[in-house]
């Protein structure tokens, strides 16, 4: 019976994904719990015919792992034969899995050691002059002189060095930089013993010229890519034929590939690779839904195997970290109800304190990351807090090192301030808590933000900060999310009670006026050249959501005014640009033609300069709605 087409396949909902859950993992592949007792990690890899290379990383340096994670027992178990050349396992199923496991279990070797012993044991099938049927084709199109049927070892050797040069033994796919960068980091450590293995990283931000060199020059037997770079490489033939004979394709984060919108750039990629028959295929996911069993259907065989890591009730973890939302009386509130918090969580927890901070946009970023490095008199540890910041304008290097940099920090308490670049996939350990300052753009990436913290059954919290034009998002979007409102002025006196017992000059120092004194003083050295960058990037962030906020579009631009004037510390809103007057021009039904001016040059600018509030202290303020300035 011939198989359904690509695409007719890629759209079939599999009949598993609208079963209960607990139907699913009844269907899953359940491995028995091996009788370790008295047996070696090394010694059960050597029975399963792990290549001594792995057997070596995996027990000594770098890994020095001395038992097996969940997903890693569960593939494992199926070696040695998951790792030959037949499709079909002994018991009957495919060696293709579908398995669910969350970032931060392991799955990065679990599926990168059966891929590499794969490609392994291709290499020694060469040998006996056997050839996957992918490369077999290649080399007959591309080599036809040196098909011949009875090879000397010399010709076979030839042939083996072909392979490792231009056949692609494992192509990772993964949804984002930072994730692909650390599965190739992970795969490097695997081989770092072996030094022909060529690893191989094509991801965007970088000119695409430092990627094709190596391609030319190294083994292509690890390859991990984002989609949009690894489309653009795939039109180069060099790229696209050695692709073309892939032993091991891996999707991880699925489910975030689909979020993501990858779905036509998956299938096109799996339109140039070998056919499910040819190739060994592992997708990875946090959940399974129809839209994962769709991709299942369209880049798995059909006897495909699933592996449920998720222990029952854990599938939704956000639901179990305690979640706070804070709606401010006034924008003047958020940078002391800031550091409130996170004086909260360094009391709790020393030099221990991990904080993750989210804002909305790009520039809001860099601005509250310039803000929380001068307000480190008002934090109450003894050590220094260290502040990073990483968002997608920075450039790949940068990235990577203030990834790495906020990984390794443990000696002290220390802040990251993100964008959503580090909203998923990204696994950092230890983060004690989360804030979002302001809503983010949905409900699924709220999940994923709280989802950084409490991880791998650690304790961690989550708050969120908003203004009252927020509300709606709360009200409507996180309605089946255990979110618990917090009185900021209750929440200040308990910060006060945990000061007190930690020393008497900490409670000093987030008094109000002591507060006021230090926020005032960090927002005179703000750059008032980057205030209208902020301003006008939280307006088309929040102008984009308008819908979600379910609030008039004036509303938007006086509750963004005031969010900058919260933040910066100006005695006076920003004057909406000549752009902004235009989207609301455009977008408001009951605007007149006579509204409809063009706008003079002196229009487009500032009505006045930026000017500070006094200095002299940072009260409290309480709410008002006066705001009724004409834009």
């Amino acid at each position: 019976m011939s198989r359904p087409s690509l695409v007719s396949r890629w759209f079939r909902v599999s009949a598993v994904a609208e079963l209960p859950s607990r139907l699913v993992r009844g269907f899953a592949s359940k491995a028995p719990t091996p009788d370790t007792h008295g047996t070696s990690l090394f010694s059960r890899l050597k029975q399963w015919h792990v290549a001594r290379v792995l057997c070596q990383s995996l027990t000594g340096v770098p890994f020095r792992f001395d038992r097996l994670t969940d997903v890693q027992e569960r593939v494992f178990s199926l070696f040695p034969d998951i790792a030959k050349s037949s499709t079909m396992l002994p018991d009957g199923q495919g060696r293709d899995l579908l398995c669910k496991a969350r970032t931060g279990t392991g799955k990065t070797v679990a599926f990168l050691v059966p891929a590499i012993q794969a490609r392994l044991n291709a290499l020694e099938n060469i040998d006996k002059n056997i050839l996957t049927p992918s490369f077999e084709r290649y080399m007959n199109e591309k080599y036809p002189a040196d098909m011949k049927e009875n090879l000397s070892p010399k010709q076979l050797k030839h042939i083996k060095s072909i392979f490792r040069r231009e056949s692609v033994g494992t192509l990772v796919i993964s949804p984002t930089r930072e994730l692909a960068m650390q599965i190739a980091e992970e795969a490097k450590k695997l081989v770092r013993d072996d030094h022909r293995i060529g690893v191989h990283l094509l991801v965007g931000g970088v000119k695409s010229i430092r990627q094709r060199r190596p391609w030319e020059m190294k083994n292509r037997d690890i390859v991990v890519a984002t989609p949009g770079r690894l489309l653009d490489l795939m039109s180069m033939p060099m790229f696209r034929d050695s692709l073309s004979t892939t032993q091991t394709l891996v999707l991880d984060e699925a489910d975030m590939l689909l979020e993501m919108g990858f779905r036509e750039d998956i299938q096109s990629i799996i339109a140039q690779l070998p056919s499910v028959e040819e190739r060994m295929t592992f997708l990875f996911s946090a959940t399974m839904d129809a839209d994962i069993a769709a991709i299942a259907r369209a880049s798995l065989h059909e006897q495909h195997r699933v592996i449920d890591c998720v222990p029952p009730g854990e599938d939704n973890v956000h639901t179990k970290v305690p979640q706070m939302v804070t709606t401010l009386g006034h924008p003047n509130e958020a940078l002391p109800h800031l550091l409130r918090l996170i004086s909260h969580d360094q009391l709790l927890h020393g030099s221990d304190s991990k904080i993750m901070i989210f804002t909305p946009t790009t520039k809001t970023t860099d601005m509250l990351y310039k803000i929380l490095q001068d307000m480190q008199p008002a934090f109450p540890t003894t050590s220094e807090t260290r502040v990073f910041r990483i968002h997608s304008s920075l450039d790949q290097a940068k990235r990577s090192k203030i990834s790495q940099q906020f990984r390794q920090c443990k000696s002290q308490p220390n802040i990251m301030v993100t964008s959503d670049v580090s909203a998923r996939g990204v696994d950092y350990p230890s983060v004690t808590r989360v804030i979002q300052l302001g809503v983010p753009p949905s409900k699924e990436m709220y999940v994923h933000r709280v989802g950084r913290t409490g991880r791998r059954g650690r304790d961690g919290r989550a708050d969120l900060v908003i203004s009252d034009f927020e509300n709606a998002f709360v009200a409507f979007e996180l309605s089946d999310i255990p979110v618990v409102a917090l009185d900021q002025y209750e929440f200040e006196q308990e910060v006060l009670d945990l000061a007190s017992s930690s020393h008497s000059a900490v409670r000093d120092r987030l008094q109000d006026a002591e507060l006021g004194r230090i926020i005032a003083a960090a927002q005179t050295r703000v750059d008032p050249t980057n205030v209208q960058g902020v301003f006008s990037s939280l307006f088309g962030y929040y102008y984009s959501m308008r819908q979600l906020l379910r609030t008039a579009n004036a509303s938007i631009l006086h509750a963004v005014q005031d969010w900058v004037v919260g933040l910066v510390g100006l005695d006076s809103r920003p004057a909406p640009t000549w752009a902004m007057r235009q989207m609301l021009s455009s977008s408001s039904s009951s605007q007149t033609t006579s509204k409809k001016r063009s706008y003079t040059k002196k229009d487009r600018s500032f009505s006045k300069p930026f000017s500070r509030t006094n200095q002299s202290g940072y009260p409290k303020q309480k709410h008002t709605k006066v705001y009724k300035t004409p834009f």
